[in-house]
């Protein structure tokens, strides 16, 4: 009779599936805290694979109070240019980094590994279950316990393959990059608004300071990006340039799921569907909803700490409560996470509405726009929007019956500031 498989069996107070920016964010503040913090990553090494274009803004750098190891630094970037059909651009002048994505992501897991946080690498869930208001996850060769769950694991999450947690689905749209040499650069990401190339989307530019460049595009037509991208490289002159890595991914662009929490249950990062209205970026809105996450958890851990102090007189709760007390973590207290991030975050309804007009314009279209926007969009001051309103009057008046000004109001939310990258 063959021997049975014994299985591990892990305590936490949170376990948290995926160890990219938001999970990672999540436990670095849990752990802080003094929760007994696991984190579960599917992959045999933190912040591989690489998905995205690696951007991040100074803003965001701040914001979170991050300090990037000097390594984690691919270039330093002066901010975004926008390229339209016809070839005229105009800059958003806001201080970034271009990331070496994967050291960034390791730069987090030590620094939550540092407040204590404990991580587990080919730890893939395979099952989930709540019972008695603790959770369950079956995570290949070790069982974990818990009271909270963050669902940090991507666009196609754990918690929603397993359980259902949201029966709609997100819209995508499909990413494909190349990672080229001998690229030539200025110290801008550049971004090209070419609907030919790139339908309810775009292609970029993304330097590095060694030469090397992510060169990518992201579209609503899976079945042309590569084809498109290799069109692109060919435009630009750059069919000769070696590619040393090439990428590929998905990523969520119809906003946050209806719900973003459960009984014991939190959505973080892309697995809630937080990636800018306009350009999808993901990474600061991560960050930020892992901390968001892990407040949640925190404020009510507090809450329960003190409810048992003033009833037994002395400090601390219990491991886990009994079943005849309250789920201190039913979706009724967890909700709270919801209303932190929509009063945080940009106002996706309406964002949203603007990328569709936004990416609904023509190439005539982008071309007629590019000639009423100023060369510099830095710091637009009353009389500068004065001057685009008189230049749309005269010279594109048809774009206001396109809904001009709603594109244009999801284009300005593409600022660090405004959690775009």
């Amino acid at each position: 009779m063959p021997a049975e498989t014994v299985y591990d069996t892990k305590v936490g107070d949170v376990a948290i599936i995926g160890a990219g920016p938001a999970g990672l964010s999540a436990a670095y503040y849990c752990a802080k805290a003094g929760l007994q913090t696991h984190v579960l990553e599917e992959h045999p090494a933190v912040g591989v694979p690489v998905h995205c274009g690696e951007c991040i803004s100074q803003i965001a750098v701040d914001r979170m109070a991050l300090s990037l190891p000097a390594e984690a630094i691919a270039a330093k970037v002066k901010g975004i240019r926008v390229v339209f059909p016809n070839g005229e651009s105009c800059i958003l002048r806001e201080e970034g980094y271009v990331l070496n994505k994967a050291i960034f992501e390791q730069s987090l897991a030590v620094r939550a590994q540092g407040e204590g946080a404990n991580l587990s690498t080919g730890a893939r869930v395979l099952g989930m279950s709540r019972r008695s208001k603790i959770w369950s996850l079956n995570a290949r060769a070790f069982e974990l316990k818990a009271k909270t769950v963050i669902d940090a694991s991507g666009f196609n999450s754990v918690s929603n393959t397993l359980i259902k947690t949201n029966p709609q689905k997100f819209s995508i749209v499909n990413g494909a990059q190349y990672l080229m040499q001998d690229i030539p650069n200025d110290g801008f990401i550049e971004f090209f608004i070419w609907p030919r190339l790139a339908p309810h989307g775009y292609l970029w530019v993304i330097p590095k300071a060694d030469g090397t460049a992510n060169v990518g595009l992201v579209s609503s037509d899976a079945k042309t990006v590569h084809s498109n991208l290799k069109l692109f490289i060919k435009e630009k002159g750059l069919e000769k340039n070696k590619i040393l890595h090439p990428f590929g991914g998905v990523i969520p662009s119809s906003g946050p799921l209806p719900r973003t929490y459960a009984d014991g249950l939190l959505m973080a990062g892309d697995a809630a569907g937080f990636t800018s209205p306009m350009f999808e970026g993901g990474t600061q809105l991560a960050l930020k909803s892992g901390e968001l996450a892990a407040s949640t958890i925190i404020n009510i851990e507090n809450s329960i700490k003190q409810k048992n102090a003033q009833e037994s007189g002395e400090q601390g709760a219990p491991e886990f409560p009994p079943e005849k007390e309250e789920d201190s973590y039913n979706e009724k207290y967890l909700s709270s996470y919801e209303a932190a991030w929509k009063k945080e975050f940009p106002p996706y309804p309406r964002l949203l509405k603007g990328k569709n007009h936004f990416y609904s314009f023509s190439e005539q279209d982008l071309n007629k726009l590019a000639s009423i926007l100023p060369e510099d969009l830095t710091d637009l001051q009353f009389m500068d929007k004065m001057q685009i309103g008189a230049r749309l009057l005269t010279k594109a008046p048809g774009l206001i019956a396109k809904n001009f000004f709603s594109a244009m109001d999801t284009f300005a939310y593409s600022t660090g500031e405004n959690y775009g990258w």
